[in-house]
């Protein structure tokens, strides 16, 4: 099952709203492959601003308020976040050289 186009609309708006004043440089939804449970992954890597740092406690609140958004929508798969900088995302997707 794909991820819903609503679904990524309010991941987008939800990870803006919610790492606020956070500079957001892109966000990156992509289906992974299935949690422990069985359940598909939805991995949502967030690129924010080089100098901007996330703070625990709103990563925690986006983390859960995904989760239970995707309760609600009967979403079936598992929000995971990767919150990186941009001088990381090179090694994230292609493997450190």
């Amino acid at each position: 099952m794909t991820i819903a186009t609503k679904t990524k609309k309010f991941l987008t708006d939800a990870v803006k709203k919610e790492l606020a004043p956070t500079r957001i440089i892109k966000i990156n939804m992509r289906e992974g492959e299935s949690a422990y449970d069985g359940r598909p992954l939805c991995r949502i890597d967030v690129v924010v601003h080089e100098e901007d740092d996330i703070d625990t406690q709103k990563g925690m609140n986006l983390s859960l308020r995904v989760q239970n958004y995707f309760w609600d929508m009967k979403e079936e798969h598992f929000p995971l976040f990767t919150f990186l900088k941009p001088h990381e995302v090179r090694d994230y997707y292609h493997g450190a050289d």
